[in-house]
């Protein structure tokens, strides 16, 4: 699942493990996104786009969910979030990783 990431959802990726969320989809096929109902210009398409379960833990739900707001687009519809990043805010993304670890440390 990682390696067909692009950086962006490689970057997104990390995050959610390290923070113990579940993820429970990245990059799709076309056939997989059709089948799921996804949108035919998903980012999960390109790699760029990763869903985590509803039950995952609080704090992975609230720092990726403050991510969203830095440029990440989130959509939280049950049973799961939506997260995607683009090439553009990918810098600010992995600057914010930086920080997120130095204050788990």
């Amino acid at each position: 699942m990682f390696d067909s990431l692009s950086p962006s959802g490689q970057a997104l990726y990390m995050l959610a493990v390290a923070l113990g969320a579940r993820v429970t989809s990245a990059k799709r096929t076309p056939d997989e996104n059709e089948h799921v109902g996804g949108s035919p210009t998903s980012a999960h398409l390109r790699g760029d786009a990763i869903d985590i379960a509803a039950d995952s833990p609080p704090m992975a739900v609230k720092v990726l969910s403050v991510f969203g707001k830095g440029g990440l687009h989130t959509k939280g519809t049950a049973p799961h979030y939506h997260f995607e990043a683009t090439p553009l805010t990918l810098a600010l993304f992995v600057a914010g990783v930086v920080g997120i670890v130095k204050v788990l440390e």
